[in-house]
């Protein structure tokens, strides 16, 4: 599917399609949970530098052509914020007056992406994945199926036979359901990674897997914070303080709707391309 090439020349048409894709998206409804005071908690770094517009979509969905209907939206598991356009994007774009911010940090040159997908059904739902560097060059991209059968938390990685991500560099992501060739469901965001001090790291070092995520997300690695936690669950999901733990990452990103689903492994790769990222 070459429907996705610049995300520099994509951000226009993105922002419109997101208009519309409004119109379908039911809203998450939350089951409040008092987290514990002591659980993991998101603390949001400083902002990435203004040249590279962190512009991405973090919830979408479509119940138009082939795409399946559902009660909740797709979800990308990052941390969204909105920001008011400035004067030049507001000429470029003037039916809107924000654009959201989807971003998060990692440490690990072969991060792992969580999404939330609604479908209490989905047999050989099609998704791409794709990541690209600054200059919207590929470093990496897959086709994949899903046949679950409810709705759940599916996790993509970065294989070690990828370029590693470099350190400081920004990289754009996007997961789609190739359901619809107009306007197939479509979440987008950034991720950065990031080198960690001597201190934090002999703390990771010394520390349990749980203080571990605690300790990602503290400093502001959403990423590695997300990951830990999620495999943590995945392998004991009855245990009530991995829960509270869960509850209170997700719930510090206003994700918190979804602490309660299911984490299922994914997927069955179709078809996988990689490019190494010119120098």
């Amino acid at each position: 599917m070459n429907w996705i090439n610049s995300p520099r020349q994509q951000w226009i048409l993105v922002r419109a399609v997101a208009l519309v894709f409004l119109a379908f998206t039911t809203p998450l409804t939350a089951q409040p949970v008092k987290p514990d005071s002591s659980a993991v908690r998101y603390v949001p770094p400083p902002a990435p530098p203004t040249p590279i517009p962190t512009s991405g979509r973090q919830r979408g969905g479509s119940s138009r052509g082939n795409c399946l209907v559902a009660n909740q939206p797709l979800v990308a598991l990052v941390p969204s914020t909105w920001k008011n356009l400035d004067n030049q994007q507001q000429k470029r774009t003037p039916a809107l007056s924000a654009w959201e911010s989807v971003w998060g940090l990692t440490t690990d040159e072969y991060p792992t992406f969580w999404f939330y997908l609604p479908y209490s059904s989905a047999p050989k739902l099609p998704i791409e994945f794709v990541l690209q560097d600054e200059r919207g060059n590929n470093v990496y991209k897959t086709a994949l199926t899903v046949a679950q059968t409810r709705p759940s938390v599916i996790e993509i990685s970065l294989p070690s036979t990828a370029t590693p991500l470099q350190a400081d560099k920004m990289y754009h992501w996007y997961f789609l359901i190739d359901c619809d060739p107009d306007a197939p469901p479509l979440l987008e965001g950034w991720v950065q990674r990031t080198a960690i001090n001597p201190t934090l790291t002999k703390q990771l070092k010394a520390a349990t897997p749980r203080q571990r995520a605690a300790l990602y997300a503290a400093n502001g690695i959403w990423y590695d914070a997300l990951t830990t936690l999620a495999e943590l669950r995945r392998a004991r999901p009855e245990d009530t303080e991995l829960f509270k733990d869960w509850l209170s990452l997700l719930q510090s990103a206003e994700l918190d709707a979804l602490a309660r689903e299911p984490i299922s492994p994914c997927c069955t790769a179709k078809k996988t391309m990689l490019q190494p990222i010119a120098n």
